[in-house]
């Protein structure tokens, strides 16, 4: 899934220099998988259960809705947001138990941006995510 980084950023993606917005995708790129890729990597498909579409199949938006199994055996809902481009149906955001992804990180992002500025966000994302400015993980040799 590719969370649209215009979304999460808001207004801040338009006065973000280009510089700038390319290292917001890599640090947040990197910082999702750090945080995340465990409990990716834990996932099996049989915990994963794809409800019936409910919309019409010719929109150019649709809610893709599952419920995700937990080891306690409750069920929790995730449905995933997408939209049609030239390329295909492209997923842009996560909804887990009605928390929207994008807005969470917008609005956290938004706060944080304000108090210390875009450039000490990503900063923070890039020691998170263990990445360097040029976008390359530590180790890659690029």
């Amino acid at each position: 899934m590719r969370i649209r980084r215009q979304a999460v950023l808001g207004q801040t993606w338009r006065t973000a220099t280009p510089e700038q917005r390319k290292r917001f995708v890599d640090a947040f790129y990197h910082s999702l998988l750090h945080n995340y890729g465990n409990a990716l990597l834990n996932f099996t498909a049989g915990n994963l259960v794809i409800l019936p579409y409910k919309g019409d199949p010719a929109e150019s938006t649709a809610t893709v809705r599952t419920e995700v199994k937990k080891s306690s055996g409750e069920s929790v809902p995730v449905n995933f947001s997408l939209h049609k481009t030239e390329a295909g149906w492209k997923a842009w955001d996560v909804v887990i138990e009605g928390i929207s992804y994008v807005k969470s990180f917008r609005t956290d992002f938004g706060a944080e941006i304000q108090q210390k500025g875009l450039d000490e966000v990503i900063n923070r994302l890039e020691a998170e995510g263990k990445v360097r400015a040029n976008g390359a993980a530590p180790g890659t040799g690029a």
